[in-house]
């Protein structure tokens, strides 16, 4: 699911043409990371 999120944040990064749409896309990817980052640190009890 988390690695999904990030695969459509690239996606976007390298189809859409538009600005917004790439900094949109670039946005979701950063959540992507940043649930991915979380999801590590729950499983190995490291914050």
């Amino acid at each position: 699911m988390i690695m999904g999120i990030i695969f459509i944040g690239i996606l976007g990064l390298l189809i859409r043409r538009n600005i917004i749409m790439k900094l949109l896309s670039l946005d979701i990817m950063g959540t992507g990371v940043v649930s991915y980052f979380v999801y590590i640190s729950s499983e190995t009890g490291t914050v």
